[in-house]
């Protein structure tokens, strides 16, 4: 599954994170530590994760980033100022909510948790590229009535 993040320098009354759920750093690795998180420079994180051992190569790389205080300040971050997704596009703070211990499958936006909007946000992403009319696109998911369905059929008319 892909993930991405974006953090983003922007003044106080604009969302700074789109939270989903797999990281990268550009084309070259960096460490990251929780400092870099201050956001007086802009940064992307993003980056397709192609298998466990891939993930499993980043934490050892990159440990900050998994650490609880990284995510506690990403987690505060959306609950004050929202969430920027290429879905979901601009999500103000008082659409976001935590409803459990962890992020990955508890910060909600719309409706929706962190792996769902990076699979979302995959396949928007994916249609651009490919030159593809979010009109004329059939997708075909095996699910028709979660929160996860109801988004996409109300995005993509052919979602079946």
């Amino acid at each position: 599954m892909a993930f991405s993040t974006r953090i983003k320098k922007t003044d106080e009354k604009q969302p700074l994170f789109s939270f989903c759920n797999a990281v990268v750093l550009g084309s070259q690795p960096q460490r990251l530590s929780t400092n870099m998180l201050d956001l007086t420079q802009p940064i992307k994180i993003e980056m397709p994760l192609r298998s466990l051992a891939h993930l499993q190569q980043f934490r050892q790389e990159q440990p900050h980033f998994f650490e609880s205080l990284v995510e506690n300040i990403i987690v505060d971050h959306c609950q004050r100022y929202g969430i920027i997704g290429d879905f979901l596009g601009q999500v103000s703070a008082a659409e976001v909510s935590l409803i459990g211990p962890e992020c990955r499958e508890h910060l909600f936006a719309r409706g929706l948790n962190s792996r769902q909007r990076a699979l979302c946000d995959a396949v928007v992403r994916f249609i651009r590229v490919s030159g593809l009319s979010e009109l004329e696109t059939k997708i075909y998911a095996h699910e028709a009535l979660s929160p996860l369905a109801l988004a996409m059929r109300g995005r993509f008319p052919r979602f079946i």
